[in-house]
């Protein structure tokens, strides 16, 4: 291997057989483990998927139940949608399974196989925020600029509507060889609102932002996009326009719609995981690389939180995004159910069978037996 190249390892398991292998091993579920939509399986899944696992080697069953460990009991699953240029979409979706930075994360895809998954150990997660660096850093310099807006996801809503808008608006007045519009009216925007989450295309940023996790926003009335309209003018970043009911953006508005509106990559990060008080809850946030800014937009919470919009440095963009990879606390398990099947002998020697009760690790959440004095996965001391 060349110094400097990160070694990571890839483990393929038939799709319908992760949920069987996951009960034979009888390996923990988490509150979690439902985001990764792997299939339950039925009677014949279960016998083949016990055949399966019995025909493989001593080397390769330690490093899939490795991985099938993580899957069971994720901390944190995120989803990373990556749009370069406008020709080329990236998605990944990863597992963190421990509170501790140092640990690996897992990459979980399709495999080019049909039917078959594919899981990446990645040693660090440094490695995944230097991926999503690359993206938003692609060897040109950040530029400086003061902006941040604090605003209502609704109000978000309509202020991404208006910049797709009035960027279409450009287009066309452009294939028409026609002057372009300065302001838009109330139900231009109002219509384009309730039409995004129904076209997802990823090259427009409302629509993008709306397919996120928790942003499925009930189309808005004439009555609201004026109030949010309203917000915003009273916030500086749009104004009045030549009309009654129609509006353009101001200054500083100008600024952030260019930028915005020909970006040369985004991001559309989705993270689910526990908070500290142990409930499930989701977050997203979309980066957006133009020339020269860089742009946060955090979508705010279902619960109230605001959303905000902000330009930033290359070193802010990864400290947030490494922030949303970051779990807080490891989600309950999933109440049993049925007894897991009896495996078959694997081929390395057999443990010894588990004592019924169980207890976790306070850290990583790893299941232990009741003697354990450290959790064997992160080293905690009991």
């Amino acid at each position: 291997m060349a110094e400097g190249e990160v070694k990571t390892e890839k483990v393929t398991i038939p799709t319908p057989y992760v949920g069987p292998v996951i009960r034979t091993l009888g390996l923990v579920k988490s509150a979690l483990y439902p985001m990764l939509g792997f299939p339950e399986g039925g009677a014949g899944d279960e016998t083949a998927a016990v055949q399966w696992w019995s025909k493989r080697p001593a080397g390769d069953q330690q490093r899939i139940r490795q991985v099938l460990a993580a899957c069971a009991s994720p901390a944190l699953v995120f989803n990373a949608r990556i749009l370069a240029g406008e020709t080329r979409m990236v998605a990944m979706r990863g597992i963190i399974d421990s509170l501790r930075p140092a640990d690996p994360l897992y990459l979980v895809g399709d495999a080019p196989q049909p039917g078959q998954s594919e899981m990446v150990i990645v040693p660090s997660r440094e490695l995944l925020l230097d991926t999503l660096a690359g993206y938003l850093a692609p060897g040109l310099p950040v530029g400086e600029l003061q902006f941040k807006l604090t605003l209502s996801r609704e109000d978000l809503r309509v202020l991404m509507g208006m910049v797709d808008v009035f960027r279409r608006a450009r287009y066309l007045a452009l294939l028409d060889h026609s002057v372009p519009t300065e302001d838009l009216g109330i139900e231009e925007i109002a219509g384009y609102c309730a039409r995004a989450s129904a076209a997802p295309d990823p090259r427009w940023i409302l629509p993008l932002l709306l397919s996120a996790a928790g942003m499925d926003l009930p189309p808005p009335a004439d009555t609201a996009v004026k109030a949010s309209l309203e917000r915003m003018v009273r916030t500086g970043v749009l104004q009045n326009g030549g009309a009654a009911g129609r509006y353009r953006f101001s200054e500083a508005g100008m600024v952030m719609y260019e930028s915005l509106a020909e970006p040369l990559s985004l991001i559309l990060l989705e993270v689910g995981g526990a908070t500290r008080e142990g409930v499930l809850a989701t977050a997203s946030a979309l980066f957006v690389r133009s020339d020269p800014l860089l742009w946060f937009i955090d979508t705010g919470t279902a619960a109230g939180d605001s959303a905000m919009l902000v330009a930033c440095s290359g070193k802010q963009a990864r400290d947030l995004a490494a922030e949303l990879i970051t779990p807080v606390a490891v989600p309950v398990p999933l109440p049993s159910s049925a007894p897991a099947p009896k495996a078959p002998p694997a081929a390395a020697p057999a443990a010894p069978p588990a004592a019924p009760a169980r207890k976790f690790c306070r850290n990583c959440g790893e299941p232990l037996a009741p003697e354990a004095k450290f959790c064997g996965k992160c080293g905690t001391s009991l």
